[in-house]
């Protein structure tokens, strides 16, 4: 197999944050067949009394004449790298599309990885000197090293790409083929640009939704809990001695013996108290729960994006990992948009355009284990936990049991049995077996092709995806093989995502963000265009397995300030 011209490009920042500098820049180069025919780099901030930066200009004319010289770009977490070249304008994104190639989702790809670091791969393959080993564990004191030290260390990285994507090369093209490869690792240069292109903060919206949360706590602490000897939110001793003034003694204990009141033993003793009709009790400790929950909203939101991740036109620029989890699914960090509440999409962003799949899981299941009953619930519009309650239970009990149901129905795709359902969410063990034992009746095919992925993925080593990529299973995952439906619908709505934000680029539409089934845009797009590519993203060959075939459904939500006021 003909390897084709590789570069590789490797950056060292002063930190993971967008707001952070680019110190230096290395390539690395078999233009020549050679093992590392070319190796440069480039000081681009910093530098001491025998260095000083490269000029700008030169930077970036040389390191487009390379570029242009490579048929394929190959970087470690290309769109983290791309990310700072695109915003930092020494490189333009149109040069480098259709060209990356990016080791950390390609190893993932390619086999079952413990990780998918670089030093981890390199190990693996038997690539990389006991010096960059050492070098790579002082990494994060770059800036007490010298200029030299650092320039070795990046050129030393951007070699081991550079081997490594060689390998890594000839394993993808071997499993998928040339343009799969390319089309994968494209996804990188796309996020990368999304990350640049950020999501605005609205300041003015930010400071009165703090001022209202800072005017609760100060209600909540004043009114209810210091009059009952209770200090704060997180005054245990005062909790506790509060509830059994109240005469509530029934608590959860630690392993050391003591009594608990964190949050998932505070929603279990207001579940108790509810029970008994105790209502002002029940009452304070929702009020401490509500404190609580403002500091965290505070703490660990609010106060992190405004003070540590905003840049000088208050736009948060999100760090995004493709292939960073097993089932590809996207994820980010600095700050980590996947994981924020839901209130604060209507409180902290200028507003903009939220495009999100419904029920994809539901709906890519369906179509995978050919489930006629599901099916026919979605195209006839209904809703399919209301519908699920009915045919669980029967149509007096429906409405009351629809909870139930739509707990169920995602058990069903998670894999989840009956201890899993009683303990999650307080379902009696004989009442869930029977619960589970009602919904296999109404959906068999689901339960068929649960246990088929379960023999393929132990007996083959990998499931394929929507889009035909390997999900590989270590020897960690033959151990849980009730995973791998799950993991064939949780990955291959991240394929569908994935698709869907690339068509939409080819047509020139820009996106600022991606949240979970959801793609973020502008306010100032062509919804149509959008619902037009994001409902017909499944493959005929996927969404005709079932009669009626399985449509793709797409919400519109315009968030951020909105609601404010």
């Amino acid at each position: 197999m003909t390897i084709p011209k590789i570069l590789s490009l490797d950056l060292e920042t002063s930190g993971l944050g967008f707001n952070s500098d680019i110190i230096s820049i290395a390539v690395a180069a078999n233009f020549n067949g050679n093992e590392s025919s070319l190796v440069k780099s480039w000081l681009v901030t910093g530098g001491d009394l025998f260095s000083k930066p490269s000029p700008i200009p030169v930077v970036v004319d040389e390191l487009a004449c390379l570029i242009d010289q490579a048929d394929v770009v190959a970087l470690h977490n290309a769109a983290f790298d791309l990310s700072f070249l695109f915003g930092k304008g020494l490189l333009l994104p149109n040069r480098v599309k259709g060209k990356v190639f990016d080791t950390l989702s390609t190893a993932r790809m390619t086999g079952p990885r413990e990780s998918v670091s670089l030093d981890n791969l390199c190990s693996f393959y038997k690539l990389g000197t006991d010096r960059w080993r050492a070098m790579k564990k002082a990494r994060g004191n770059l800036s007490h090293l010298s200029v030299a030290s650092v320039l070795e260390y990046n050129e030393l990285d951007a070699i081991n790409t550079l081997r490594l994507a060689e390998i890594l090369w000839q394993e993808s093209v071997t499993i998928y083929g040339t343009d799969f490869t390319l089309h994968e690792s494209d996804y990188c240069r796309l996020m990368a640009e999304v990350r640049v292109r950020g999501k605005h903060l609205d300041r003015e919206a930010i400071q009165t939704y703090e001022e209202r949360l800072l005017r609760e706590r100060r209600r909540i602490l004043k009114y209810i809990l210091f009059p009952l000897r209770i200090e704060g939110p997180n005054d245990r001793v005062g909790l506790i001695k509060y509830l059994k003034r109240m005469g509530f003694f029934d608590f959860s204990m630690t392993e050391k013996g003591s009594v608990s009141v964190g949050k998932d033993q505070l929603d279990d003793i207001i579940e108790k108290l509810e029970a008994v009709g105790t209502r002002q009790t029940v009452m304070v400790c929702r009020a401490v729960q509500r404190v609580r929950h403002s500091e965290k909203i505070l703490n660990t939101y609010i106060v992190p994006l405004v003070e540590e991740h905003a840049d000088a036109q208050d736009t948060i620029h999100p760090s995004f990992c493709v292939g960073g989890t097993v089932t590809y699914r996207l994820s980010s960090s600095n700050p980590n948009g996947q994981n924020m509440p839901r209130e604060l999409a209507y409180v902290l962003w200028t507003p903009y355009l939220s495009a999100d799949y419904s029920q994809a899981e539901l709906r890519l299941a369906a179509a995978y284990a050919q489930e006629p009953t599901l099916a026919q619930a979605f195209a006839n519009g209904l809703d399919v936990h209301l519908d699920t309650a009915k045919r669980m239970f029967g149509e007096a009990r429906a409405k009351e049991m629809r909870k139930t149901a739509k707990n169920i129905n995602f058990l069903a795709l998670y894999g989840g049995g009956a201890k899993t359902l009683s303990e999650r969410y307080g379902v009696p063990i004989e009442n869930a077996r029977e619960f589970l034992r009602l919904h296999r009746q109404v959906y068999p095919p689901l339960y068929q092709a649960s246990r088929l992925a379960q023999t393929t993925w132990q007996e083959r080593g990998y499931v394929k995806l929507v889009s035909s990529k390997r999900i590989y299973a270590t020897k960690d995952d033959l151990l849980r093989g009730y995973k791998a439906f799950n993991n064939i619908i949780q990955g291959g709505v991240g394929e569908l995502v994935k698709e869907a934000m690339l068509a939409l680029d080819a047509q020139g539409i820009p996106m600022i963000g991606q949240v979970h089934d959801a793609i973020e845009f502008p306010l100032d797009v062509d919804r149509e265009a959008i619902r037009r590519v994001m409902e017909n993203v499944l493959p005929d060959a996927i969404a005709t397995r079932t009669i009626p075939p399985i449509q793709m459904k797409v919400d519109f939500d315009v968030k951020g300030t909105k609601s404010r006021g």
